[in-house]
């Protein structure tokens, strides 16, 4: 699914922070800041 992004498109996730070093190797990027969800600390992430 990842080698199909074309063009402008990008995806967006909520990456629990324990495993955002799963997420940077596949191209995903951090941003903004750190928050909340469901009280576990979570990153937004993009991969363009």
């Amino acid at each position: 699914m990842l080698d199909t992004i074309h063009g402008d498109e990008e995806i967006y996730l909520h990456a629990q922070e324990a495993v955002v070093k799963f997420y940077l190797p596949l191209g995903f990027k951090k941003i903004g800041e750190r928050f909340f969800e469901a009280g576990i600390p979570h990153w937004k992430m993009v991969k363009k």
